[in-house]
């Protein structure tokens, strides 16, 4: 789980610049129907999902760490 955690954002991160990519080529070359093909379908419908559990992933680290108690930093100075 800890691997997938970390790869999640760098997949994230690299379909999402491929499909700007895209859309820039789409741009200037409409014919080739970069965006609106089955494929780029497809390649959207997985850039969401990567997203979307990307999202759920830091969601559920960051109430993880809310739910520790942190040391206080009085009683830290006093054992010191």
């Amino acid at each position: 789980m800890k691997k997938i955690e970390e790869f999640l954002p760098h997949l994230s991160i690299c379909l999402l610049l491929s499909l700007a990519v895209f859309a820039v080529l789409d741009g200037y070359n409409p014919y080739m129907k970069w965006l609106t093909s089955g494929v780029s379908k497809v390649f959207i419908g997985l850039c969401c999902t990567v997203g979307i559990l990307t999202a759920i992933l830091l969601i559920v680290r960051q109430r993880r760490r809310k739910k520790r108690p942190r040391p206080d930093p009085a009683e830290t100075e006093k054992q010191a």
